[in-house]
């Protein structure tokens, strides 16, 4: 409890800070809108003894409408109230909602790639950004209604005694009996949840395939669905299996709640009836006591089915807290230097016993124009990482320039929903639409966007009646991004020719061989059109550099890896 209650003041301490007079105001608010609790007792009270004395002619209907009107008029002035407690709610929970996803994001964008690939770390990642919101707004809420319970516990010992004290003392009694034996059976039910989590992440992953243009092509083409819907019935059943375990247990415990406290519930009634019938209270007190005691049964139950959420969220605010506290790429401190230098650079993936990269011995020269290739898995894409900063626990010393002096289209290159121009500035702004347009030229794709209605303002992707693009359009796009980096000295291009036609692949060869000028080029590739013009070739294998030097050296050894990959490739076109 003690943990959930830090949890608790974390998500209150968040909202503080993202809307500090939205959070003052609400809880004042909270708390004023609670009398009307008081007012609605009071008032049922009073009306059942005003019929009383009606009844017997105690008093006229003149001096009842007196009261009636006072009724009427504090029911709107609440009613008003609860509009605006409403309406700074929702502000509230606006701006808590950006503070929360802005700070997410922004420490997602400076994490270590590495943090990605570990499984556990990826999984609480993919719940964070999918739950995670959600979670932290219901503690939030929670919260707001435990405050506003504070006058109404008040108002509640007001009434029970004018009864008998004792019954209060039954009340609380029973409340923190039932509050501890349901505190194991929640924590127990926390960690049912748990189990899901993951089942619920490959349930969610089966179901979207259906939905995604590019996954629903291969999923249409070879007639998956029975496959995958196999796999995704037995992961439902999985989950069902627990969640219906879960499930029981917690209609089970909101039951024995709703008996133990209908027990003394009946034996209040029972007091306040015979105190009625001997003279001691008036006939109104027992619709306002059974008011109470209806109204504390469904606020403990309220409480305890907050409390049951709020464990199962917490979960969700300590990942949070958790992945804030991740190292960021910034945070390693790494040499800067004009060349790009490897000494003894060794690296392995968390979930991995395999060496990524063992003993990377290797300078690149300011200007150097590098190809490096390999099979897959060789520890190409890793050298890049490690360059990009996008890699931290690796042992040995590494010298780059610095981040804002390099432009890359990476293998699995972003199709971002927005404009043209958008997805070829991004966060570049010194560049001109006139410079867009060359840049277009260079790339090929000149001629389509201007034939376009909205040339540079027309929309890419499915959001805002966009266009789709193909997959060789689209990594024309990425090289036109690499290119309005105007300031970049170092160019890495991995796989940059992937999804290009042979034609459009030897205008990509030509463009980086004409436009790279005095930059340092690494251009990774398995198709080795680009390796003649490189001034050394590096063939990566089992992490290891094992051939390194010019084409033409590497090509006369015709044992080397390069040279039969190269005659290999060029048997396809002779």
């Amino acid at each position: 409890m003690e943990k959930l209650n830090i949890k608790i003041f974390q998500v209150n301490r968040l909202a503080f800070t993202a809307a500090k007079k939205e959070y003052i105001i609400c809880i004042l608010l909270y708390l004023l809108v609670s009398g009307n609790v008081f007012l609605n007792l009071y008032y049922s009270e009073y009306n059942m003894n005003l019929a009383y004395d009606l009844l017997n002619r105690k008093i006229t209907f003149a001096n009842s409408a007196i009261g009636i009107a006072g009724f009427t008029i504090g029911m709107i002035c609440f009613s008003i109230l609860n509009t605006i407690k409403k309406y700074i709610e929702n502000k509230l929970i606006l701006k808590f909602s950006y503070n929360i996803e802005y700070n997410l994001d922004e420490q997602l964008s400076k994490i270590s790639w590495e943090y990605f690939e570990t499984h556990d770390i990826n999984l609480k990642i993919h719940e964070t950004r999918t739950k995670g919101l959600d979670s932290m707004k219901s503690i939030l809420r929670n919260s707001l209604y435990y405050i506003s319970i504070i006058p109404l516990i008040f108002i509640y010992l007001y009434y029970l005694f004018r009864i008998y004290w004792i019954f209060v003392l039954v009340y609380f009694i029973l409340f923190f009996l039932f509050n501890k034996k349901a505190q194991s059976l929640y924590k127990i039910l926390g960690e049912l949840w748990e189990n899901t989590k993951e089942k619920s992440q490959k349930q969610e992953y089966l179901f979207k395939l259906t939905g995604d243009m590019t996954e629903h092509q291969e999923y249409k083409f070879y007639r998956m669905y029975h496959y995958i819907s196999n796999k995704w019935d037995q992961e439902f059943e999985n989950e069902y299996k627990i969640t219906s375990g879960i499930y029981r247990k917690t209609e089970i415990l909101n039951k024995l709640a709703s008996v133990l406290y209908n027990i003394p519930r009946i034996l209040i009634l029972l007091v306040t009836m015979y105190e009625v019938a001997v003279g001691k209270l008036d006939v109104g007190i027992i619709i306002a006591i059974n008011s109470v005691l209806t109204s504390i049964t469904n606020m403990i139950m309220q409480i305890q089915e907050n409390i049951q959420d709020d464990i199962v969220n917490s979960y969700f605010v300590r990942i949070y807290n958790e992945i804030l506290g991740f190292i960021t790429s910034e945070d390693r401190i790494k040499v800067e230097n004009t060349d790009i230098v490897f000494r003894n650079i060794t690296y392995s993936y968390p979930q991995s016993n395999v060496f990524a990269l063992k003993n990377i011995n290797l300078t690149i020269k300011k200007g150097e124009k590098i190809f490096i290739v390999g099979t897959n898995g060789s520890g190409k894409t890793t050298f890049t990482n490690l360059i990009l900063s996008l890699i931290q626990n690796y042992e040995g010393i590494l010298m780059t320039p610095s981040l804002k002096k390099i432009s890359v289209i990476t293998q699995e290159f972003l199709e971002y929903q927005g404009t043209v121009r958008d997805n070829i500035l991004l966060n570049n702004k010194n560049i001109s639409d006139p410079e867009i347009w060359e840049i277009l030229k260079k790339v090929g794709l000149y001629d389509y966007i201007y034939g376009l209605p909205d040339k540079l303002n027309t929309f890419l992707g499915h959001l805002e009646n966009g266009i789709q693009l193909s997959k060789g359009q689209w990594q024309k796009i990425a090289m036109a991004r690499l290119l309005a980096k105007k300031d970049a000295s170092i160019w890495i291009l991995d796989e940059p020719t992937a999804h290009l036609d042979p034609l459009s692949e030897i205008e990509v060869y030509n463009l980086v061989k004409n436009l790279a000028g005095d930059r340092t080029v690494i251009f990774i590739s398995h198709r080795l059109g680009f390796s003649k013009d490189a001034d050394r070739v590096i063939v990566f294998d089992k992490g290891r550099i094992v051939e390194e030097g010019t084409h033409d050296a590497l090509i006369q050894n015709t044992t080397s890896y390069y040279s039969k990959l190269y005659l290999g490739q060029l048997e396809w076109y002779i």
